[in-house]
């Protein structure tokens, strides 16, 4: 039976294809066909959870604009990578410890009062940003070189000086996607109450800093203070799928 990793993945795939299908069936439209091609962006997606079994990493295309601007045409044209990483046992344990859950419980904790513990989450803050600023320019460094190596393997094989130019201009284009990936993360959630309030490990700022990108963040909070439930991502890429299928 696959894991929950695999079965994410396999998830993504369908959708990402259900997404393509949808593409194409948009691009027979000779009105469509005449209209110049959208611009993309490569957004890189940090997830994880309160389970701690590792920090999902997602790269996708996306074209189009997004709510506010019009016409509201966002896609994802393509999943270029996925991985899962593993937490540093050391951290995992560290943030099990500051949701209360060394001892047993599963988060929601106790009353009781503990003069370390702001501290410990203070320095979590910093140290997770750290930890998931490596993680992002390990993997994007990955795909660049995965890429690069697939460039070059087809201006090599390339019949013709039209075909090896080409192949020469999607490395180019590379390169210039390598410093235009924007970083997407929530952080890690260490306290949650649903519609009420949140608090998340991880500084925008600090992982901004160490990976030298556009980072966006705090999705939870933005949600929970305009009256969500601080998971808005989930129903908003639903919608997107949606309105793809349409």
């Amino acid at each position: 039976m696959p894991d929950g990793h695999e079965l994410l993945w396999q998830s993504l795939n369908e959708r990402t294809e259900m997404l393509r299908h949808s593409i194409e069936r948009e691009n027979d439209d000779e009105a469509v066909q005449q209209q110049p091609p959208p611009t993309s962006c490569l957004v890189l997606g940090v997830m994880s959870g309160t389970s701690l079994d590792g920090v999902d990493l997602c790269l996708a295309r996306l074209s189009g604009t997004g709510p506010g601007h019009q016409p509201h045409n966002l896609r994802v044209i393509k999943i270029e990578k996925f991985k899962t990483v593993d937490i540093p046992s050391g951290l995992a344990a560290l943030i099990r410890s500051a949701m209360g859950r060394d001892n047993g419980n599963t988060g929601g904790g106790d009353n009781s009062t503990d003069d370390a513990l702001l501290p410990a989450v203070c320095r979590l803050n910093t140290e997770w940003s750290r930890v998931v600023a490596q993680m992002c320019n390990e993997f994007i460094e990955e795909w660049i070189q995965a890429n690069d190596h697939a460039d070059a393997a087809d201006v090599n094989e390339a019949k013709d000086t039209a075909a090896a130019a080409a192949a020469a201009s999607r490395h180019q284009n590379r390169g210039r996607n390598k410093e235009n990936i924007v970083i997407a993360s929530h952080g890690q959630t260490i306290w949650h109450i649903s519609g009420d309030s949140t608090l998340q490990l991880g500084d925008g700022e600090v992982l901004a800093h160490l990976t030298g990108r556009v980072v966006v963040s705090n999705f939870r909070a933005a949600d929970v203070a305009v009256g969500g439930t601080g998971a808005p991502l989930v129903p908003y890429f639903d919608r997107i799928l949606a309105t793809c299928m349409e």
